[in-house]
């Protein structure tokens, strides 16, 4: 592959794990947002973005398309505590984080919750949300749990394998 960056915003921890697993796999460096936000994307060829979805928006999501005017990005991936399958994230995914709006594609990951490391306003968001979907006992989901899986980067991996043979192909 090209020279590549994977830049993540990770807020509880769950993001900066799979971004860890990706640079495993990929040999690609993984840098947290504090530190590529001084930094210049130009000497890299594919820049990559991972950050957690939330409230029906890619966090720094701004930020990044602001800093990449060359328009490196070819993927983003979004991780959330809804089930890869279920019914919420597939309607999340079509509605708010659509490839179209991105430019490339968006990959969602299951990944979970740290309730000890949410804000408080987060927590508060969260036992309003499910009051609003008739919740009236939220003390079940006053707990933490790890949904992430390395296994969820497949099809990441696959379309990275996908991008590196189109560009082999571009140079012959």
């Amino acid at each position: 592959m090209k020279s590549a960056i994977l830049i993540y915003y990770s807020r509880t921890g769950f993001t900066e794990q799979y971004a860890r697993w990706l640079e495993e796999m990929t040999g690609c460096p993984a840098v947290a947002y504090k530190d590529a936000r001084k930094m210049d994307l130009k000497p890299y060829d594919i820049v990559l973005f991972a950050s957690r979805f939330r409230a029906g928006y890619i966090q720094k999501m701004k930020w990044l398309r602001k800093k990449d005017r060359s328009r490196k990005l070819k993927a983003v991936l979004a991780t959330g505590a809804a089930p890869m399958g279920s019914p919420e994230a597939k309607r999340e995914v079509s509605v708010s984080i659509r490839d179209e709006r991105f430019g490339c594609p968006v990959f969602y990951l299951e990944s979970g919750i740290r309730y000890e490391k949410m804000a408080r306003t987060e927590k508060l968001m969260m036992r309003l949300f499910l009051r609003l979907m008739g919740e009236q006992d939220n003390r079940k989901y006053q707990h933490s749990y790890d949904n992430s899986r390395r296994e969820y980067l497949q099809p990441v991996m696959r379309y990275l394998q996908e991008l590196g043979a189109a560009e082999e192909e571009k140079n012959l």
